[in-house]
């Protein structure tokens, strides 16, 4: 997990234990959704430069 997105994962979880509502709820899980979508392009992104390292 990157820095980034486990300042985000946290900052949700405080967000979420200091006003905890069904809404907050939804925030999270789009929170988390994004990071994870986040997370694997940066891996992806990796990748590709791992590759476009190897082949030149």
């Amino acid at each position: 997990m990157n820095w980034w997105s486990q300042q985000a994962h946290d900052s949700a979880a405080e967000a979420q234990a200091a006003r905890p509502s069904p809404e907050s709820q939804m925030a999270v899980a789009q929170i988390t959704a994004l990071l994870s979508i986040a997370e694997a392009l940066h891996k992806i992104a990796e990748m590709m430069q791992e590759r476009k390292e190897g082949t030149s």
